[in-house]
């Protein structure tokens, strides 16, 4: 069973280099994903007209003459989401930043859980690779130490709160179901940051 999906891409002042490989990845027109299913790509973008390379990013994005582009009424990484939402109806909604990327397995592993799960799961993640930079030369930030916790099945009731928000999960891995999204309101566009992990716990039942 192949499902069905909606894949969100917000976009703002994202550099050529780093919006090529994106879009290359989630493109159904060349077969990157390695996906037989179904899903419409809406990219939202919010980057100014007068950005020094707004024009060349444009040109990427025709290229793509297959995928959906939005330019953003609102402000933010928030209602970007939250507006290109409103234009798909698929059960699934997948979302991805314009400066990352996805293998080519992505949505097909996906589909694989989804399937595999019962009624009552509303959100999905896949492995990721990150590498974080910090600004600052003196850096507290890596002598920074948690507790391990193996899996977020070890996790029950509700400390699912505190794996979510020590563990964070990347947006740009994240699917999740459309009538639970919607149920929850989206994501709140008055957050500065962590507006991703906030809905997650939402999403799960959890209220903190």
């Amino acid at each position: 069973i192949f499902n069905m999906f909606d894949v969100i891409v917000p976009v703002y002042k994202v550099k050529p280099i780093f919006l090529e490989k994106c879009l290359k990845s989630i493109s159904y027109g060349t077969q990157k994903q390695r996906f037989e299913g179904e899903y419409t790509i809406y990219i939202i973008d919010k980057t100014p007209v007068d950005w020094e390379y707004y024009g060349e990013c444009k040109e990427i994005i025709n290229s793509y003459a297959e995928m959906n582009y939005i330019r953003q009424k609102g402000e933010g990484v928030s209602n970007a989401r939250n507006e290109a939402c409103e234009f798909g109806n698929n059960p699934y909604i997948c979302f991805i930043d314009g400066d990352d990327y996805w293998y080519d397995e992505h949505l097909y592993e996906i589909s694989e859980v989804i399937n595999a799960s019962n009624k009552d799961i509303v959100l999905w993640w896949s492995a990721m690779d990150m590498i974080m930079k910090s600004a600052y030369y003196d850096n507290n930030y890596n002598q920074f130490t948690i507790n391990y916790i193996p899996t977020f099945k070890d996790w029950h009731g509700e400390l699912h709160y505190y794996y979510l928000t020590r563990y964070p999960v990347c947006t740009s891995t994240v699917c999740v179901e459309r009538n639970r999204f919607e149920e929850v309101g989206g994501f709140l566009e008055d957050y500065a940051i962590g507006e991703d992990i906030e809905m997650w716990c939402r999403m799960v039942g959890n209220p903190k």
